[in-house]
């Protein structure tokens, strides 16, 4: 019996540590683990400017550059669940490195905001080379530093969170990046 249940507890385990991507195809939501960040500095990426995001606290000044794993089907209409993008700033004079990122998570989450989108902070920790997730869900922790259009630090999840800025882009799914224009793709 004992064997049994040895047995039973290691097929278990080792299905979790076989975890299979998300296929597009089966039409399930996605769930980004840790691991899904690794390497995205190898996906296909886009420079897109150094300056500070206008009205947003978020995304100051430094030149920053977008990855997508994947591009969507041309004539797509929305980006598809799965869809991961990571926004780097990279260091320079007096700036730390940033990595946002926004994965499609689909079905009803983020239903308040934009729809069916999980945002991230990930950052490499003490040198590390494999990408960690410092936070995830609909907005940032308290106190993450995120500000409000009027400058104040945001410690609730109605203003100055990615939900807030992110909906002025609600008519290409919520992207905001010039090189990712849906009807463009």
């Amino acid at each position: 019996m004992r064997t049994l249940v040895s047995l039973s507890l290691a097929v278990c385990l080792g299905g979790c540590l076989d975890y299979v991507p998300y296929d597009p195809d089966t039409g399930k939501t996605f769930i980004a683990l840790q691991k899904d960040f690794q390497n995205f500095k190898s996906w296909e990426s886009y420079l897109v400017g150094s300056d500070a995001v206008a009205g947003t606290g978020g995304h100051p000044a430094g030149q920053r550059t977008v990855y997508i794993n994947r591009l969507p089907p041309h004539g797509s209409t929305h980006f598809p669940v799965g869809t991961m993008i990571v926004k780097v700033r990279d260091e320079g004079p007096g700036l730390e490195p940033e990595n946002h990122a926004m994965v499609k998570r689909g079905g009803d989450f983020n239903a308040k905001g934009a729809v069916g989108w999980e945002w991230f902070d990930i950052d490499f920790v003490d040198g590390d080379p494999e990408a960690t997730v410092i936070w995830r869900g609909l907005t940032p922790p308290v106190g993450h530093g995120y500000r409000t259009m009027g400058g104040e630090t945001a410690t609730n999840a109605t203003t100055g969170d990615c939900n807030s800025c992110h909906a002025a882009a609600s008519d290409n799914d919520f992207v905001m990046d010039s090189h990712l224009v849906l009807k463009d793709l």
